[in-house]
């Protein structure tokens, strides 16, 4: 019998014994609209002999802020870079996610800060 991991974590546990008189026992599906944990996302890029560590280094950014986005949904710039290094959209990895950003409206491109707008020293902001 599957049952969800007792940790709280999500994960679904699967029972490799086969069920009597029903043949081999089936491998359940994951439900589409469900985001993919971290754990799921490392090995995938491990998978693709890729690692958090070089998609940071390409993004140009550190480790540290890459894991952030594996588990906390407030970094659209590393999901995307993510996304990327596995050759899928961020709608797939983090469905909900991106279901929230959508209706918030959050897909449009961030302004830049007027304090990092380039300045002109002859004359002040371009």
């Amino acid at each position: 019998m599957n049952h969800l991991c007792k940790c709280g974590c999500g994960a679904l546990i699967i029972d490799p014994t086969p069920r009597r008189g029903r043949g081999p026992a089936e491998q359940p599906q994951l439900p589409e609209d469900r985001d993919w944990e971290h754990r799921r996302v490392v090995l995938a890029l491990w998978a693709r002999g890729k690692t958090l560590r070089a998609v940071a280094k390409d993004l140009g950014c550190s480790e540290p802020y890459l894991s952030r986005a594996l588990r906390v949904p407030h970094y659209p710039r590393a999901e995307r870079a993510i996304a990327r290094a596995l050759g899928l959209r961020p709608e797939e990895i983090w469905p909900t996610r991106w279901a929230r950003r959508a209706a918030a409206g959050a897909h449009r491109p961030n302004p830049v800060p007027a304090r990092f707008a380039p300045v002109n020293y002859a004359g002040g902001a371009r």
